[in-house]
């Protein structure tokens, strides 16, 4: 432990290594989540319309699935990710899949230079989690995101009632040595109001869940994915969305 740091920031900082461990060796996520990334790639594909894209940036970029399909419709994408093993991943789903150029930065978003009004469309999926204050974080966002751009965000309400079996569950895997690291929680309602507050507006949401702690181990990911476009539809047709606790948004910047 740095004998400079406060006990918080001390745990924040094993935490932060933690998560920056597990995905260097992905395969663990990219498996367990399979059905949840096809989903939010079908989003984001929705969201944006089949339409040029411009410039993007995806900060979180894992593997690729959801900024990859954009080569064909952007001038230049930018894939952010702290994980080199991602990037890599990366790098091998883009050859060839467009007339855009590819640019990889290998670090965290809020320690990255990039150009302000920089990007048209940014893309935030599976990030939030990870950060303690999203004020800060997206108060850059909005910084490096062009006047009249777009930003397609995604969070778990930490409202949300499956929200609370979950990190019950998340819990009672870390008092049993079992879980990888922590993350952050954040509501709805908040995020948004931080977001609306630095010039950004809503223009569609799709709200859905992954599923039960325990019972979506037992179905395969093919099944996971049936399920859930059987109970919550599309962006275009989003149905019982009040059961959903992920939500996928589409913000733009005035």
């Amino acid at each position: 432990m740095n004998p400079t740091l406060s006990p918080e920031a001390a745990r924040e900082s094993a935490n932060d290594r933690g998560i920056s461990d597990s995905f260097e060796s992905p395969g663990w996520y990219l498996d367990r989540f399979a059905a949840n990334i096809r989903v939010r790639a079908e989003t984001v594909a929705a969201l944006t319309g089949g339409k040029s894209v411009g410039r993007v940036l995806d900060i979180g970029c894992g593997d690729g699935s959801l900024s990859c399909q954009l080569l064909a419709r952007a001038t230049d994408v930018t894939f952010l990710d702290p994980s080199a093993a991602m990037l890599r991943r990366v790098a091998a789903r883009a050859r060839g899949q467009g007339p855009a150029l590819a640019h990889y930065v290998n670090c965290g978003f809020m320690e990255a230079l990039l150009p302000t009004a920089g990007f048209d469309l940014v893309l935030c999926v599976g990030v939030l989690a990870y950060v303690a204050d999203p004020g800060p974080f997206l108060a850059k966002v909005c910084a490096v995101l062009a006047p009249g751009g777009r930003l397609v965000l995604e969070c778990t309400d930490a409202s949300h009632f499956l929200s609370r079996v979950d990190r019950a569950y998340a819990g009672a895997m870390a008092l049993a040595g079992r879980g990888r690291f922590e993350t952050h929680p954040h509501p709805a309602t908040a995020v948004l109001a931080e977001a609306e507050a630095r010039g950004l507006r809503l223009q569609a949401v799709f709200r859905y869940a992954y599923g039960f702690p325990v019972v979506s181990r037992l179905l395969s990911q093919r099944e996971t994915y049936r399920l859930i476009r059987r109970i919550f539809g599309n962006v275009a047709d989003n149905r019982r969305s009040r059961f959903g606790n992920q939500l996928l948004l589409s913000l733009e910047r005035s």
